[in-house]
């Protein structure tokens, strides 16, 4: 199962490499108002958005509940599954005799909960989805699988034995990034959301941190996710491939979405980065 994971964000950060230098891959990879609808291949609309949510709120709360009252299960169900890697499965076994302070996956899968709840409620509420917005199979696929495999991943990257200053640390710095990313990721939306809510047409987004970049919302998921993996805190390569694929998948979203802003409006400004103010 370790390997299986790290099968997983390894391929998935090969196919945003890829789509980058292959166009039928480029094309897999677009949705939204960044695909053209004359485009050919099996897609679903973009509402779908929703079912991502859905199942991530689920699946992380599964997880949370049986990490709460009933560790020794799910330990020994984990244990199972990956009894090849005798390194983790000793600190899985062993986990259920840290005290509830050094604990960091409850923290982390707790704080990925939030996320998960959060971005339900604004797809089904704040979001506004054309009915022409679509986005390829492939897309959809891997939107439903990574919101199983990254709680997964916390699962497998955590129960390490920590000191309580260590602890302390990680939640000084983790916390804080989650909790920013969250804020300015759901006012941006809600910013995108209003442009939409009168006639369905895009035009430019003000405010925020729109001022700066294209795209604050991929910009505050990669600080959310970095809190979220700092918590953990990953000392394997799961959670560091995890980032590096969101990083990646994002980052280009981001260029792309800053090229059609462009092309769409002439009016768009210029002094906008992509992502990163100051830098892309």
């Amino acid at each position: 199962m370790s390997t299986l994971t790290i099968a997983y964000w390894t391929i998935g950060c090969v196919s945003v490499i890829l789509s980058l230098i292959v166009p039928q891959f480029e094309e897999m990879s677009l949705y939204g108002k960044l695909r053209d609808p004359k485009q050919i291949g099996l897609t679903v609309p973009k509402s779908w958005f929703t079912h991502f949510y859905v199942i991530a709120v689920s699946w992380s709360f599964l997880l949370l509940i049986a990490s709460i009252y009933d560790k020794n299960l799910i330990m020994e169900g984990i244990h199972f599954a990956i009894s090849e890697d005798s390194l983790i499965g000793i600190h899985l076994c062993t986990r259920t005799h840290l005290t509830e302070d050094r604990q960091t996956d409850l923290v982390a899968l707790a704080l990925f909960a939030v996320h998960a709840c959060r971005r339900l409620y604004e797809s089904v509420f704040l979001s506004v989805y054309s009915t022409a917005a679509r986005m390829h199979i492939s897309g959809y696929i891997i939107g439903t699988t990574f919101y199983v495999a990254a709680p997964w991943t916390i699962i497998m990257d955590s129960g390490f034995l920590l000191e309580k200053s260590m602890t302390s640390f990680i939640y000084v710095i983790g916390i804080p990034l989650f909790v920013i990313g969250s804020w300015k990721q759901h006012e941006a939306h809600a910013i995108l959301a209003k442009l939409r809510e009168r006639n369905n047409e895009y035009r430019i987004p003000n405010g925020g941190w729109f001022s700066y970049v294209s795209s604050p919302h991929y910009l505050s998921e990669i600080l959310l996710y970095a809190g979220l993996v700092f918590v953990v805190p990953f000392r394997s390569f799961r959670s560091g491939f995890m980032l590096l694929f969101i990083v990646l998948n994002l980052y280009t979203s981001a260029l792309r979405t800053h090229r059609w802003y462009h092309l769409k409006f002439e009016a768009y400004p210029k002094s906008r980065y992509a992502i990163l103010p100051y830098i892309v």
